[in-house]
């Protein structure tokens, strides 16, 4: 019998004896028994044991849900076996550290819901890409519950833009870095990063993420051509380089058009009506702040798609989400380096654990004289005074070696703390090329760190340094003096979950990529996705009410990170 039909039988049951009581009342007034009824206590007690007994029958309810998923943050050990099934094993690995694998930490295999039937007869027409099939020509087992639809949407929504590359950007040629799949063209001094990897690294674009990852999903081994039997709806609109175009136009009319045009068409599509949209998901690589824009005015920033009410239903992955909105989600930046197997991670996790770092603290950016919050000025003016810091300035001269990944990444390997203050918002590319180097992270903001619930640790300080703004800013206090009375054991400690984090946050390459110990940023946020689909769907065929288990997250903070610190 169904959870609602109990609850609904022990209410009814509870009006009837009301008002069997009442009926009876005249009959039984002079008799003891009605006395003990009417008694403060038996008559409390009464009602504090119907309480506990509803509470009691919703509350198993709940946990029979949650018991389906007990393991799921344990998921190491069965991806790769879930993987093995679908890819080649890559070739015998380079003996080199374990940081954190499956293996050493001794994790039991995951479970996932897989009672789907009921949310399959609501789906709408097939379409799309066909599902990875075994030898006997059966879909696998190891896909229920993970089965991703990709929409097919209308060519002017991403495959235009990419052939109009050229206009997406005033200052910047696009077509460049959106070549190779969105991974950018490889870098031709590679070398200078990693001899031995020379050929996992290329110049990846921060915002080409929409991109990367639609590359990625066309990989992904348990995508389905009926979206009617799909946990999730993929849908690959490039809102960010559609949003780039026209970023910049005082006509918010314009700037509205593109989202406008999108929004219009997917909500009417048959995949759409089965959920209203709840169970769509998109990737935009830009921050969110981009697409928020409340007011119809001369001067505000960005285009209002993430404020239209159809995509308030659907899940966004972006760079940087809103600490506010739920169906925001932070994802990692793109950063250089895209391995292509287990042991390129391996070997370059050993690389960086054996870097010399002789400089103290660094910082590479530019500032923000027009934004009167901004420390970055703060930042710039200590850094200069100190003899154990290291500046790598982006203004005037100052720019074109902040887009070197080279200048970069060398000046990120050779320092122990690298500051990650905000600029135009709370997150920047920076902070995952410096834990890409081993180099532990200075924050300022929360937010900074905060979103990136499914990639980085709960506890903040088991991996980086929080040194609060308004401190630099009010000039209490000094960075250097700070940093230098952390003990060389503590700094050790949060080296090691640095490189710990390296695997969960850069983006595998496709091509050739044979990720069976490890699992990359693009695994995490699917696993997550399908887990929170689940649940979702789940619960509004159980209980017939919107309901979005979005506290998934916790449950789920060791699957966004790859490993612990012990």
């Amino acid at each position: 019998m169904a959870a609602k039909d109990i609850v609904r039988r022990i209410c009814i049951g509870c009006i009837q004896v009301r008002a069997w009581m009442k009926k009876h009342q005249p009959k039984v007034r002079s008799k003891l028994t009605w006395k003990i009824l009417h008694s403060h206590l038996l008559y409390h007690c009464i009602l504090v044991t119907m309480g506990l007994l509803l509470w009691t029958l919703s509350l198993c309810c709940f946990l029979a849900v949650l018991t389906q998923v007990s393991h799921v943050k344990d998921h190491d050990e069965s991806l790769r076996v879930e993987r093995s099934q679908f890819l080649s094993p890559p070739n015998q690995p380079t003996k080199v550290a374990d940081f954190g694998s499956a293996q050493s930490r001794g994790l039991p295999k995951q479970r996932f819901i897989h009672n789907l039937e009921t949310i399959a007869t609501m789906r709408g027409s097939p379409g799309g890409v066909a599902p990875r099939e075994n030898k006997e020509g059966e879909t696998t087992e190891l896909c229920k519950g993970k089965y991703i639809y990709i929409h097919a949407i209308p060519r002017e929504f991403n495959v235009q833009l990419l052939e109009q590359c050229h206009t997406l950007s005033e200052w910047t040629d696009m077509c460049r870095y959106l070549s190779n799949g969105g991974f950018g063209p490889p870098l031709l001094q590679a070398a200078e990063l990693s001899a031995s990897l020379s050929n996992s690294w290329f110049r990846t674009h921060q915002f080409s993420l929409e991109v990367l990852f639609h590359t990625r999903m066309q990989q992904y081994p348990c995508l389905t051509s009926n979206s009617r039997t799909a946990v999730a709806i993929y849908v690959p609109f490039y809102a960010g380089l559609e949003a780039s175009r026209c970023l910049w136009n005082h006509n918010h009319t314009i700037r509205d058009a593109g989202p406008l045009r999108f929004v219009d068409w997917v909500k009417r599509q048959p995949e759409w009506e089965a959920f209203g949209g709840c169970d769509h998901f998109m990737v935009a690589g830009r921050i969110t702040w981009d697409f928020r824009r409340v007011k119809d005015e001369a001067g505000e920033w960005g285009n209002k798609l993430l404020h239209l009410p159809e995509m308030r239903k659907m899940t966004t992955l972006l760079v940087e989400g809103s600490p506010w909105d739920n169906n925001d989600v932070a994802i990692p930046y793109p950063t250089y380096f895209h391995p292509s197997s287990d042991s390129e991670i391996s070997i370059w996790q050993t690389q960086v654990m054996k870097f010399k770092r002789k400089v103290m603290f660094s910082f590479a950016g530019g500032g923000r004289p027009h934004m009167k919050e901004s420390i970055r000025e703060h930042i710039m003016q200590q850094c200069r005074q100190s003899k154990h810091c290291k500046l790598l300035a982006c203004n005037n001269l100052g720019v074109g070696k902040c887009n070197s990944p080279e200048k970069v990444m060398e000046l990120f390997e050779e320092s122990v703390f690298c500051l990650q203050p905000p600029g135009d918002s709370a997150t920047r590319r920076s902070i995952f090329d410096s834990i890409l180097a081993g180099c532990i992270p200075v924050f300022f903001h929360p937010n900074s760190f905060s979103g990136y619930k499914w990639h980085f640790p709960q506890n903040q300080s088991s991996y980086s340094v929080y040194i609060p703004e308004s401190h630099v800013r009010s000039r209490e206090l000094n960075i250097e003096s700070q940093l230098l009375q952390i003990s060389s054991g503590e700094i050790k400690k949060l080296q090691k979950a640095v490189i710990q984090l390296i695997p969960g946050l850069v983006y595998a390459h496709p091509k050739k990529t044979h990720l069976q110990k490890f699992h990359d940023a693009f695994d995490i946020a699917v696993q997550v996705l399908t887990w929170k689909f689940n649940h979702q769907n789940f619960l509004q065929n159980l209980m017939h009410i919107p309901f979005v288990y979005w506290k998934a997250s916790n449950h789920l903070q060791e699957l966004g990170t790859v490993s612990r610190v012990n």
